[in-house]
């Protein structure tokens, strides 16, 4: 649940390597319903590419995923440790 937003931008990243700005807004419309929502997305991956109208993305919104799923890996590495520490 915390992770759709991020993931949801991995995706578009990964896609937006091989589609242009309107070809991504268009695909983005199987999971985001929001015209508004979707737009803002692809800008989020087109953002610093020269032509929009060029397939081509940003690497930045999986730099990021990746960063919020390392830390919550290590959150849940820190409960299991806590638990089994009150358990002894």
């Amino acid at each position: 649940r915390y992770l759709w937003n991020p993931a949801a931008l991995y995706y578009a990243a990964v896609k937006g390597r091989d589609l242009t700005f309107r070809e991504l807004y268009d695909h983005l419309e199987k999971f985001v319903t929001s015209k508004t929502r979707r737009y803002w997305m692809c800008v989020r991956v087109k953002r610093g590419v020269a032509d929009s109208n060029q397939p081509g993305s940003t690497g930045q919104p999986q730099v990021y995923f990746e960063g919020a799923v390392a830390i919550l890996r290590r959150l849940m590495e820190d409960q299991q440790r806590r638990g089994q520490q009150t358990q002894q």
